[in-house]
C-alpha cells in the first residue's frame, strides 16, 4: 500500500499530521525530528548513486523505518491528531498571572482543523481498536479487559545496534482514550524496552489514574482502625 501510495503523498501526510515539524510547545531546545523523503534522502546521503530514490525507500517508509526519526512529542501530538481530527499545539504552563490579576502569558492553545476524510480516518482508528481488542491484537493479553475503550498502537524501534550491542530495541506505545469521546492521547518510549506490547502496562497506569480508575491487579486497600495509645 505505501508503494502504491508514493513517498510524496507519504510525506506530505507526514507533515500534515506533524511529524518532523516542531510542534510549537513552550519549553526550549525543541528540534523537528527527520521525517523519509525524497530530499531529506539528498541531504543525508554522500554518494550519488545512493540519493536516488528506490521503490524499497517507500516501502521501508511506509511502515515508519528508514530516515524517519520523530519525537515523543510529535507522536503524542500524532496520536490526538487521528483521535480529533485536529492538531494541537502542546503546552506545559496554562498561564502565568501577576500579583494584580493581569495575565501575562497563556500557553498555546491553538487547535487546527486538519479536515481529513473521516471515513479514513476511522478506518485507522478501527485497526487501533483492534490492538487491544481484537485477539490477534500486540496488547491483546494485557488491555483487553481494560475498563474503557481503547485505541492504540506498538511500535517496536530499531536502533541499529541490537547485534552489535547485544541490546534490545526501543518500545514505542501510543494510545488515546476513550476510543468513542477521546480525552487524553498518550505517546511513550521505553529506551531498550525490547518490544512496543512491553510497554503498555505504562499506559495502563497512566489512564487508570486519569480516569480514577481502581487498579484491578491491586488487592483492595483494607480498613483498619488502630488503637491510639498504649496497648496492653
Amino acid at each position: 500500500l505505501g508503494v502504491m501510495t508514493g513517498i510524496d503523498y507519504i510525506d506530505a501526510m507526514g507533515q500534515t499530521l506533524g511529524l518532523g515539524e516542531i510542534t510549537g510547545i513552550d519549553l526550549p531546545g525543541e528540534i523537528s525530528g527527520i521525517r523519509a523523503s525524497r530530499e531529506t534522502k539528498r541531504l543525508l546521503r554522500e554518494v550519488e548513486f545512493d540519493r536516488i530514490w528506490m521503490p524499497a525507500d517507500t516501502a521501508q517508509s511506509a511502515i515508519g523505518q528508514f530516515d524517519n526519526c520523530f519525537t515523543i512529542l510529535q507522536l503524542a501530538q500524532y496520536t490526538a491528531a487521528i483521535a480529533t481530527n485536529n492538531l494541537v499545539t502542546p503546552h506545559v504552563i496554562r498561564e502565568e498571572v501577576s500579583e494584580d490579576g493581569t495575565v501575562l502569558y497563556s500557553g498555546n492553545t491553538d487547535n487546527v482543523p486538519l479536515n481529513l476524510d473521516e471515513a479514513n480516518l476511522e478506518i485507522v482508528r478501527r485497526g487501533m481498536r483492534a490492538v487491544s481488542d481484537s485477539p490477534r491484537g500486540t496488547v491483546y493479553r494485557y488491555l483487553n479487559d481494560f475498563p474503557i475503550p481503547l485505541a492504540s498502537k506498538t511500535g517496536t524501534a530499531e536502533t541499529g545496534f541490537e547485534d552489535y550491542r547485544m541490546e534490545y530495541s526501543n518500545g514505542l506505545f501510543v494510545c488515546y482514550a476513550p476510543a468513542d469521546d477521546p480525552e487524553i492521547a498518550i505517546a511513550l518510549v521505553v529506551e531498550r524496552g525490547e518490544w512496543g506490547s512491553s510497554t503498555a502496562v505504562i499506559a495502563e497506569q497512566i489512564l487508570l489514574a486519569y480516569f480514577g480508575v481502581p487498579d484491578p491487579n491491586l488487592p483492595d486497600p483494607q480498613i483498619s482502625d488502630p488503637p491510639i495509645g498504649d496497648v496492653q
